[in-house]
């Protein structure tokens, strides 16, 4: 029967080749203006994760530095979690930062200077980037000097290659700064050089490579609870509430309006179909039942709606290699799937509603 069926589809094309051409085309626009629409928002919503960071990234303060240089060496040799592109611990005055260059190639900004390179940062060594604020307040002389004398942490002298803006006082930072910013303090280094100094941190920050899963969050959960010096945990959320919220309420509006476009386009198909209702007729005469009728006038469908969504995913192809960057983003391939299943069962669904009772109506009438 779908043997059939495909045979009577491709006639029906033929014979009716200006008709499918403008049916194809509609479907075609249709497919190519919703997947528009999806890969704009979601260029949006991975931007909103992109600026929040909140599915990535897991924040906690304790007064006992041990347990969060425990959990720190633990996290970045875990096996189980993902890999860490940034991991800040501080204190009032200081700070130790990991950079994964490899991960996260776009570092701090340094208005002066440069950050810190990968071999300093594995090795440890003894370089500092400086606050605006704990320049701001030496003398004029020093200031100019201070790159070349470098400065005194812990009796440790540490090269100054550096500055980057920070105006905080110590005391007087806010407590989002240290939960949203790297870097949190006047005077930062690397992070092995942090511990090699025996400094004692009270926060730690880190932003993982790429969002956690349900399993990755239980287990970090049971790798930093059992010090019971932690709080102010804040654990990387499964999914990020505010840029989901933020995507559906972009791209809703023209969702609703492609979608009823859609359904005006049933009209079409239905009208290039009815000269396959004669057919149908002669079958039911023979003896087809209803479903019968149903599964072919669904395949009919099937065929059509597989062509145009295909060759929309072409059209988008090509619309994304000449496009500016910074517009749209590539869809993950199931979210392709998902669309392609959504538009047929829409497609079948409507169609049959409309035209299996004229199917039946046209033969009630002649018997």
């Amino acid at each position: 029967m779908t043997r059939l069926a495909f045979k009577h589809f491709l006639r029906l094309c033929q014979r009716n080749i200006l008709l499918f051409l403008l049916t194809f085309s509609c479907l075609t626009c249709a497919f190519v203006s919703f997947l528009f629409i999806q890969e704009r928002g979601y260029y949006v919503y991975n931007e909103n994760i992109a600026g929040e960071l909140k599915a990535q990234t897991l924040y906690f303060e304790s007064r006992d530095g041990t347990a969060i240089k425990y959990i720190c060496d633990t996290m970045l040799t875990d096996l189980v979690l993902p890999s860490m592109s940034v991991v800040t611990v501080s204190d009032d005055k200081y700070a130790g930062i990991h950079w994964d260059r490899e991960l996260t190639e776009t570092v701090w900004y340094t208005p002066y200077g440069r950050f810190f390179s990968v071999e300093e940062m594995m090795s440890g060594a003894n370089v500092a980037l400086l606050g605006t604020n704990f320049i701001s307040k030496l003398d004029i002389e020093h200031i100019d000097s201070i790159w070349e004398t470098g400065i005194d942490i812990n009796n440790t002298r540490f090269d100054a290659i550096g500055n980057f803006f920070f105006n905080w006082e110590v005391g007087f930072t806010p407590d989002e700064v240290y939960r949203y910013e790297p870097i949190p303090s006047s005077i930062v280094v690397p992070l092995k050089a942090y511990f090699n100094l025996g400094l004692s941190p009270y926060r730690l920050r880190c932003v993982f490579a790429e969002p956690l899963t349900n399993a990755q969050i239980t287990h970090l959960t049971d790798l930093i609870l059992p010090s019971n010096s932690i709080h102010s945990l804040n654990l990387p959320e499964v999914y990020n509430a505010s840029a989901i919220s933020n995507y559906l309420s972009g791209v809703a509006p023209y969702m609703l309006g492609v979608v009823l476009s859609l359904l005006s386009i049933i009209s079409v198909i239905l009208y290039w179909l009815r000269g396959e209702f004669v057919r149908y007729k002669v079958y039911m005469i023979c003896g087809a039942k209803g479903r019968q009728i149903g599964y072919l006038l669904s395949l009919n469908i099937l065929w059509l709606v597989t062509i145009s969504y295909a060759c929309s995913c072409l059209v988008m192809f090509a619309i994304r290699g000449i496009i500016p960057v910074g517009i749209i983003s590539s869809l993950p391939w199931f979210i392709f799937i998902m669309i392609y299943f959504g538009g047929l069962f829409l497609s079948i669904l409507a169609v049959g509603i409309r035209a299996i009772p004229l199917v039946l109506h046209e033969e009630m009438i002649e018997s």
